[in-house]
């Protein structure tokens, strides 16, 4: 039957269907395998580490990319050999089949750490066979770009890439952009759509006539690169000088300054304030610059269009009630899907420490569902503060052994990283599986595994949902500011809005998220209901 399916019908249904479906299709028939084909090779993701799976919505991030599979449970050098052998089988597939394969291939995002060896074996197949590839991306290292040159007809992605890993002390020689300079010479800019540089664009390039119409922009702040050639500050270039304020979309902004250089101004240093200009701005990514709340105001002010705006800033800075509330009021606030940012929550947090003569852990359950209340009980109680002396906090490692939500999000932490949740899979970069973590906190709490007061997988999450009930207030204030949103990343913590009702929406964790009951809905009662 699904091999009587016409080729674009069968493509929209492959786009609800998990990877692990799509492989099993393609063994049930040679039509099939056929017709399904083209969804498993056209997005591919190069994933360093293991792909990191929801139970809310296994499709998530994961309908338009196949991943490199294999298992989060083994340690980290087991897990780099197994993505190596995994690379390694994708390019053999490809190399087997050359002809009917490489055409598919549409799209590639890697991450950065890739073994070399097999990359350069990778991109020669795709130099080679791969007549419709469009987009790379994602890669720090040279002869990534001066190899893809090659496929300058059909690339609608560039990256001008650093001149080493890190920034070095130096400044980057003349040879490096000399370098550059010729690579793009036989370009054609408007083919371009997606860019990323780790150079200073208003000192790397001339202003143009014609701006770039890029539509996507990637700027990696790097001191090696800033002075690209002597700036002119009577007649400076501006980035809107570079590209048409019009097009731009997608904007992130990526510093590679270390913490110790936060007496510079960044945002003054690459004339950050020129993307005030750019009014079509639909995405906004800022990571590890240092905060400056008055720019952000500025961008949410401006930016009217805005979808997604996502800030990781130097030393996780929260940002401020004022800000959110700026944003709450601005003409964005309605079509704002996804946010990912750092905020002190409005709640009392379900553990703290109170800071006296003698420090010491408080819980702070405010929910009163019988799951919080069992929670309390019989995990945090019994296996965690069984004494009133285990709430006294001698030294450090006290913190580490019983601070669970330190444990869940920063020591050893449960959930993986996902750049745009729904954009990309998510990854398990430091991420444990609840195995694991139960592991570690059993051995920093002196239990035997198999003993009854040991913590579980079970507990774990019962420990995650119960820090997201804590949260509701701050979870309403959100849904209340903004209608229209989606995601919630807040302080690395990913949820996803739901509509219940038509008068009612809530937070739920996109991971962990098995027999989760929210504490944001409420029963509605009508005439009607009240006596039926």
């Amino acid at each position: 039957m699904l091999d009587k399916l016409p080729d674009e019908l069968f493509s929209r249904v492959s786009e609800f269907l998990t990877q692990r479906d799509k492989i099993s299709l393609s063994y049930v028939s040679k039509a099939v395998y056929d017709k399904i084909l083209s969804s498993i090779y056209q997005n591919l993701y190069l994933n360093e580490r293991p792909y990191y799976p929801t139970d809310l919505d296994p499709l998530l991030g994961s309908s338009k990319w196949s991943y490199l599979a294999y298992s989060l449970d083994r340690d980290l050098k087991t897990k780099n050999l197994l993505c190596m052998e995994k690379f390694k089988i994708l390019i053999e597939s490809l190399d087997n089949n050359k002809i009917k394969l490489a055409p598919l291939i549409r799209n590639i995002h890697c991450n950065w750490n890739l073994d070399d060896t097999l990359m350069k074996q990778f991109i020669n197949l795709l130099i080679l066979y791969c007549n419709n590839l469009q987009s790379f991306d994602n890669y720090i290292k040279d002869y990534i770009t001066y190899s893809l040159i090659e496929k300058k007809t059909t690339l609608k992605t560039l990256t001008l890439t650093p001149p080493s890993k890190l920034p070095d002390v130096s400044m980057a020689t003349e040879q490096y952009y000399n370098k550059l300079y010729k690579m793009i010479e036989p370009l054609d800019w408007n083919r371009i759509e997606t860019l990323t540089i780790h150079v200073n664009a208003c000192t790397f390039f001339e202003k143009r006539d014609k701006p770039l119409k890029i539509k996507s922009l990637c700027l990696n702040l790097r001191p090696d690169t800033h002075n690209t050639q002597p700036i002119d500050f009577i007649n400076p270039t501006h980035y809107y000088d570079i590209f048409d304020i019009d097009a731009l979309e997608e904007l992130e902004i990526l510093s590679w300054y270390n913490n110790n250089d936060s007496d510079l101004d960044l945002y003054e240093m690459w004339q950050l304030n020129d993307f005030l200009r750019f009014k079509n701005i639909k995405e906004l990514i800022l990571s590890s610059l240092f905060a400056k709340e008055p720019f952000i105001t500025k961008c949410i002010k401006n930016f009217n269009n805005l979808e997604t705006l996502k800030l990781d800033y130097m030393f996780d800075a929260p940002m401020s009630k004022t800000f959110l509330d700026t944003m709450g009021m601005s003409a964005c606030k309605d079509k704002i899907k996804y946010i990912d940012i750092k905020f002190e929550p409005l709640d009392t947090a379900l553990l703290f420490i109170e800071q006296d003569e003698i420090s010491e852990f408080k819980i702070n359950v405010v929910c009163k569902c019988d799951d919080c209340n069992e929670t309390l009980h019989n995990v945090i109680l019994k296996k965690y503060f069984p004494s009133q002396d285990s709430f006294t906090i001698s030294d450090f490692s006290d913190v580490e052994d019983k601070n669970f939500l330190l444990q869940m999000f920063k020591l050893y932490p449960i959930i993986p990283y996902c750049h745009i949740l729904g954009e990309y899979p998510p990854i398990a970069f430091n991420a444990a599986s609840l195995s694991e973590h139960a592991k570690k906190v059993n051995s920093l709490l002196k239990y035997n595994p198999s003993d009854n007061t040991s913590i579980s997988e079970e507990d774990i999450i019962k420990l995650y949902h119960a820090h997201t009930h804590s949260l509701k207030k701050t979870f309403d204030y959100f849904l209340q500011k903004f209608s229209n949103l989606q995601y919630l990343v807040l302080n690395d913590m990913p949820t996803k809005i739901i509509r219940v009702d038509e008068h009612q929406r809530c937070n739920v964790p996109i991971f962990h998220h098995f027999n989760y009951k929210s504490n944001q809905i409420y029963e509605l009662v009508n005439a009607e209901s009240l006596f039926s």
